[in-house]
């Protein structure tokens, strides 16, 4: 590779840290010491933060100015990994990098359908200009500013959804850019298939997968912003009523199962320990990939973690339930119906005997061969970083 390897993030942004960690180890793992630079102290000097990353393995760049991280940036022939967004935070960071010119890549390896139902579910007026301000708005805005240079454009992203994919080359931005060709206001140059990371996961961790658990992966269904901006604030009554049903079933499952249920809280989830939500249960957090290489039956809404249960065949059962917002509901049935998944209502379920059950949860994972192909495994026996190397070693 002609060009040094870079991550650019802050590592106050912990959720952004905690969805890149594993990339950002395993390129560390392959390429030895590689650079990470932490925009921090320049978008937020006062915070007294813990490092996510230390120097031990990597070395660790923290300029306290955009004139420093414009000198070290000036000084390396960086292709840059990028870890940030086009948020206001970043925006003189987001500027600098649009100057300069430097080639960036971003890395989405999860895998999943990000089909968001957005303008499909029944809304009054005021919720539908609200999402279309957060969802149309600002994006549209962003590729203004991307047209004009002023946010920057990235030249490589790899992905290992055929529908992130499908849906990029479908969008405006592409058909435009086709029909005139120096109008190009798209975010992403070339788009490069990958594996999913939950492919690496089974690579790294085959002898660490066990059948030991019922694994609930929580999505912070009620208080999630991305929620609240489509549905409204949590009505208490119906977040207390589901946490209750919720339970119930868990519980009944448990039970069912003779195995201990472990919750996999949200990582931005700091109500439900508050809230007594899942009294009875373990809770874990930052603990979603190792429990689900360790669990037998896994429970979700809707959600992207569940793509490494789906990559590991385990069994997987859906939970709906009418006091749950249209578009959860609306999401959680998009799962159902590709995957064929067991499904149950919270208000009204009757849960089998566990033989019955568990023949028919392990029926149903022969129909996640078709999404694996086409959305967590492109290329086997090699993991999405090494792909990643192994294209900017001919390419770049």
């Amino acid at each position: 590779m002609k060009k040094k390897l870079g991550i650019i993030l802050d590592q106050t942004d912990i959720k952004t840290c905690e969805f890149n960690k594993y990339t950002i180890f395993d390129f560390i793992k392959l390429l030895g010491k590689i650079d990470i630079i932490d925009v921090s102290n320049i978008v937020n000097p006062q915070n007294n933060k813990e490092l996510f990353f230390s120097n031990s393995e990597k070395i660790l760049i923290q300029p306290n100015s955009i004139n420093e991280l414009k000198s070290i940036l000036k000084n390396e022939n960086y292709i840059l990994m990028y870890c940030l967004n086009n948020s206001l935070r970043f925006f003189s960071i987001n500027f600098l990098l649009s100057r300069l010119k430097i080639k960036k890549f971003i890395v989405s390896n999860v895998g999943y359908n990000p089909e968001n139902y957005n303008f499909h579910v029944k809304q009054n007026f005021l919720r539908k200009l609200i999402i279309f301000y957060n969802f149309k708005i600002i994006n549209y805005f962003i590729r203004f500013l991307v047209l004009l240079k002023i946010l920057p454009s990235y030249e490589f992203f790899f992905e290992s959804s055929s529908y992130v994919i499908d849906s990029i080359k479908n969008g405006i931005s592409y058909k435009i850019k086709k029909k005139i060709s120096f109008l190009d206001f798209s975010y992403y140059k070339r788009i490069i298939k990958i594996n999913s990371r939950s492919y690496d996961e089974i690579l790294k961790n085959k002898s660490a997968i066990s059948n030991d658990y019922i694994v609930f992966i929580d999505g912070m269904i009620f208080d999630h912003h991305d929620v609240v901006i489509r549905s409204g604030l949590p009505n208490k009554k119906l977040r207390e009523k589901y946490y209750s049903f919720l339970r119930k079933f868990l519980n009944d499952l448990q039970i069912l199962y003779e195995k201990k249920v472990i919750i996999c809280l949200h990582p931005g989830n700091d109500f439900s320990e508050k809230n007594g939500d899942f009294k009875g249960f373990k809770m874990t957090k930052f603990q979603t990939v190792e429990y689900i290489n360790k669990a037998d039956v896994i429970v979700f809404h809707e959600g992207s973690s569940i793509i490494q249960g789906l990559a590991m065949k385990k069994k997987i059962i859906n939970l709906q339930g009418s006091f749950l917002s249209n578009y959860i509901n609306m999401r959680c049935e998009m799962y159902v119906k590709t995957l064929n998944l067991k499904k149950y209502n919270l208000e009204n379920y009757k849960l089998e005997t566990k033989t019955v059950l568990d023949t028919d949860l392990k029926r149903r994972c022969d129909y996640y061969d078709d999404y694996i192909k086409k959305n967590i495994i492109s290329e086997k026996n090699i993991s999405s970083t090494q792909q990643i190397i192994n294209y900017f070693k001919k390419n770049i």
